[in-house]
């Protein structure tokens, strides 16, 4: 398109979503072929630009001087920092969802003439009280009304990895004199009420919260640990001959457990299955009766084994 011998001078809104772009040097100016082939690019060739949307690209960064720009929208993409905001003094819309942010909102200080801010799905990851200190930055945008900051890790509960599901409420108690919408409360009568319920629940201590956060997670971490060893020590269980004979007899005597046993069959297929081989072998002669390795002699192991497959044949036999 810049190459084209085409005056974009005068262009007010330009829109290359749903494409692989990786940058947009060409619009802030600072691509190095496009110099080289002599083409005008960037402020001197966008000097009407109003809304640049860039959605759904692998955009990793951006930075512009653009002091025409009211709208910007690169939601979707792979910033993994907020962009640099000096060259964007008159935006008024900000969109950078679904992306992959992180660090501090300390830019955000230079967008004075901000009216809506999305930061919504990224990977913001605050303790209460440095939410609190970021949320400080964003109460400086004066002229703010819309703000989203839902499904970043911080909004999570701690059993979903965040630590500070209570961000809204801060939030409303805060900034209830300037937002008409958070998130997803956009109606004037749901914000209100949202605005009142904030109200009654009383100011959050922060710090508080932070010791809090700091108990619910180890809470979790404590209950993972015992589940993740429960569910250890349920594979590494080796079933023994005698578990595994039974459990066709069973099902051999009485057609009706038939459900039954196979259940018993399909969890010890899945256990020898990830079984060491060598541990399996000492485990099902060691542990065959009580413990005992004579339980089983040797001129009565191929007789056991027949009996076994005889019973094996005729539950699969009951299944067809």
């Amino acid at each position: 398109l810049l190459l084209a011998p085409i005056d974009l001078s005068g262009l007010e809104s330009l829109d290359v979503s749903h494409n692989r772009l990786k940058d947009l040097k060409c619009v802030a100016g600072t691509s190095d072929q496009l110099q080289k082939q002599g083409c005008v690019q960037g402020q001197l060739r966008f000097q009407s630009l109003r809304v640049l949307k860039a959605r759904r690209n692998h955009i990793e960064d951006f930075e512009a001087a653009m002091p025409t720009l009211k709208e910007l929208d690169l939601g979707h993409n792979w910033l993994k920092r907020l962009p640099a905001m000096a060259g964007l003094p008159n935006l008024e819309v900000l969109v950078l969802s679904h992306n992959r942010m992180i660090g501090s909102w300390e830019t955000l200080v230079r967008l004075q003439k901000l009216k809506k801010l999305d930061l919504s799905d990224n990977s913001f990851d605050f303790k209460p009280t440095e939410f609190g200190e970021q949320l400080e930055r964003i109460k400086s945008l004066h002229y703010l009304v819309t703000l989203r900051l839902k499904d970043n890790l911080f909004a999570k509960t701690t059993a979903q990895g965040g630590c500070f599901p209570e961000y809204q409420t801060y939030t409303l108690q805060h900034m209830k004199l300037q937002l008409t919408a958070l998130d997803d409360i956009v109606e004037r009568k749901d914000f209100d009420e949202a605005v009142q319920m904030a109200g009654l629940i009383g100011d959050l201590d922060l710090q508080q919260y932070d010791i809090m956060v700091w108990k619910r997670q180890k809470l979790v971490g404590d209950q993972k640990g015992q589940g993740n060893s429960n569910h250890h020590k349920a594979e590494s269980q080796v079933p023994t001959w005698k578990e595994l004979v039974d459990a066709l007899a069973d099902g051999v005597e009485d057609a009706t457990t038939l459900p039954r046993t196979v259940k018993r069959v399909v969890r010890f297929a899945a256990q020898i299955a990830k079984a060491d081989s060598n541990k399996l072998k000492s485990e099902l002669w060691k542990t065959s009766h009580k413990g005992k390795p004579s339980y089983l002699e040797y001129k009565e192991a191929d007789s056991q084994i027949e009996s076994f497959l005889q019973n094996f044949k005729i539950i699969m036999g009951r299944l067809e």
